[in-house]
């Protein structure tokens, strides 16, 4: 299933994420990196071709995805607020 997706492509969930949001039409992947390491796993992203049986598999399971209600603590807003982004 979506698992042996990114074993297949020797490649990571989020190389395989990120590919899959950029094979959406009308879609456009903005990436944020702080680490070296992360920019270079989204780079090497470019590299990897996903099928469109893979395509359709991660559109399957994306469907069972249900956002959560997020109601931030006291001390996330102040962290929010405070803190260098």
């Amino acid at each position: 299933m979506v698992g042996k997706i990114p074993k297949s492509h020797s490649a990571s969930m989020s190389q395989i994420s990120l590919v899959w949001v950029i094979a959406k039409d009308r879609v456009i992947a903005i990436l944020g990196a702080k680490p070296l390491e992360q920019i270079r796993e989204n780079a090497q992203a470019s590299d990897i071709d996903l099928t469109q049986t893979e395509i359709c598999e991660l559109n399957e399971a994306s469907k069972v995805y249900r956002q959560a209600l997020h109601i931030p603590r006291p001390f996330e807003i102040f962290k929010w607020l405070f803190t260098c982004h």
